[in-house]
């Protein structure tokens, strides 16, 4: 008989000791969500959130009577305190990033399509040319017709080339300045950050 009350005993001890580790484990989440949305009020929130897990462990363990070091509970405060300012650090890093990767491709986009215009523009432009000069061939009425009009179109065509591949290097460097820009700047900031520490 002795050895049942026991095992009983025992059984009602780890009950006990189960509930409070459920209701910590539900009370730091809740906490936890309840200080996110709240923002300001995550001093009060770390502070309850400190209190009621050390009153979880002290029933769980058994130590009721005995009270927590206020040293001890300060640390835990200041802890969970940077913690939390190092999320938001690294969330607010995260999210600036983010910013400055989407401003970067959304350039480079447009830069590029700009290209591809200019150079369909280019390509439009150099076909009918060269379609306008067969005509001339077709109706020239001499060799000399032909010889002229020949010499007329390869000076234009060179001419043309050589504005085209202006236009398109300057689409190049326009494309690797917006594109550089957002980079520029966040680097920038996060110099300026630094010089202010």
């Amino acid at each position: 008989m002795p050895q049942a009350d026991q095992n009983a005993s025992a059984q009602e001890t780890a009950k006990k000791a189960a509930s409070p580790a459920k209701k910590t484990v539900k009370t730091t989440a809740e906490t936890a969500a309840g200080s996110e949305a709240a923002g300001e009020a995550a001093p009060a929130a770390a502070k309850r959130q400190t209190e009621e897990t050390s009153e979880a462990f002290a029933e769980m363990f058994g130590l009721s009577q005995i009270e927590m070091p206020e040293a001890f509970k300060v640390m835990t405060e200041r802890t969970l305190t940077n913690a939390r300012d190092g999320y938001a650090r690294v969330k607010a890093a995260a999210e600036e990033t983010t910013d400055v990767l989407e401003d970067t491709v959304e350039n480079a986009r447009d830069g590029v399509l700009g290209i591809q215009y200019k150079a369909l523009d280019n390509a439009k432009a150099n076909s009918d040319a060269t379609f306008a000069f067969a005509r001339q061939m077709l109706g020239a009425s001499s060799l000399a017709d032909a010889v002229e009009a020949q010499s007329a179109f390869l000076r234009e065509r060179f001419e043309a080339m050589i504005d085209q591949a202006g236009e398109m290097r300057e689409l190049f460097a326009k494309l690797a300045e917006d594109t550089s820009r957002p980079a520029r700047a966040a680097a920038m900031k996060n110099l300026e950050r630094a010089a202010e520490k």
